[in-house]
């Protein structure tokens, strides 16, 4: 699936079929709302491991880094790394 498609493609949501339009969009989301959530919460388990239990200011700052990452690709449902390796959300023919 090429991540940066400019047609309306069906996708399967949590139970029933969804079209998602993407006229103005630069990428198809290719991470399930599960998926999102879980990256959204472990986001806010390392800030808080980043804050109370790292040993020095480096790995706080690598931490909070990597929580970024996962907030934000939780937030934004688009995974880079995930459409380099061709994974994409599941097609409903």
């Amino acid at each position: 699936m090429y991540p940066f498609a400019s047609r309306p493609t069906l996708y399967r949501g949590n139970s029933f079929l969804t079209t998602i339009k993407v006229d103005n969009m630069f990428y198809q989301k290719n991470l399930p709302l599960w998926e999102r959530a879980i990256r959204v919460c472990l986001a806010l388990l390392l800030v808080g491991l980043g804050y109370r239990v790292a040993p020095g200011p480096l790995s706080a700052w690598l931490a909070y880094g990597s929580a970024l990452t996962l907030a934000l690709t939780g937030f934004i449902g688009f995974c880079p790394m995930c459409a380099l390796a061709g994974r994409g959300a599941e097609r409903a023919d």
